[in-house]
């Protein structure tokens, strides 16, 4: 495949919005207020944005906020915290704002790893094989080499996860347990699919591999602290009952 548009940011601006309005429409469904729902799409959205930029910054080197680029896992990042603060707030349960917020967070990866695909940036590692994709005017890509379409296998590994979450919560109650094995989930996926990236070559533990391990041990710590919690609250109920 030749590759000459640059959708990048199309790409992501569409993920952004698919984002927020199943945040929207799902806290809706819940019957949250308008303007709450409102206030937490906004919120989201500036994580979301400031997040991928911050982080970009810092992982480029490049300091110059509107240049530097998005890092996926700073929009994660700055999400999760902008609905942290909006639930403190408004004085609200976290939980329930987290599991929606959470959700479409795969899908809008995907959205925007096509626009990586169409920009080049991200690119994979040097291959010839099925599928492969020389990039003709791409600025972060080698021009006329053959590489892995690292991109689409993101593409396509995101929107499987978010398509097995979604209908999980539609038929299940979705609480922070789901919530730190998505996360899990969602590092153990991309930190694989690094390998397959050109900058992964003599590079096993950049920076990308560091946020994914991060996140992946905080949330089976997590994950464990929620469990035992849950027995010790078990165990007091069945006390009190005796």
């Amino acid at each position: 495949m030749h590759i000459t548009q640059n959708l990048y940011s199309w790409c992501f601006i569409a993920g952004i919005l698919l984002n927020l309005l199943f945040v929207f429409f799902e806290t809706r469904r819940y019957k949250m207020p308008t303007l709450q729902s409102f206030g937490l799409v906004v919120f989201e959205a500036m994580g979301m944005i400031f997040g991928a930029k911050l982080l970009a910054c810092f992982q480029t080197g490049n300091y110059n906020i509107i240049t530097a680029g998005f890092s996926s896992y700073g929009g994660l990042i700055g999400a999760l915290f902008m609905v942290w603060l909006y639930s403190v707030l408004l004085k609200t349960k976290l939980a329930p704002l987290m599991c929606i917020a959470i959700i479409p967070m795969s899908l809008t990866y995907a959205v925007g790893k096509i626009g990586c695909f169409t920009a080049g940036c991200c690119h994979g590692i040097p291959y010839s094989g099925v599928m492969n994709v020389i990039y003709d005017n791409s600025k972060s890509a080698p021009h006329g080499a053959s590489l892995f379409p690292v991109q689409l296998a993101e593409a396509v590994a995101f929107l499987l996860l978010f398509a097995a979450f979604y209908l999980y919560y539609r038929t299940h109650e979705f609480s922070a347990k789901h919530v730190c094995i998505y996360i899990m989930a969602l590092s153990a996926v991309k930190g694989a699919l690094y390998y397959l990236r050109d900058e992964s070559i003599g590079n096993p533990l950049g920076s990308h591999q560091i946020i994914c391990i991060s996140l992946f041990l905080i949330s089976i710590a997590m994950l464990i602290y929620i469990t035992l919690k849950k027995r010790v609250k078990n165990r007091e109920q069945l006390q009190t009952g005796l």
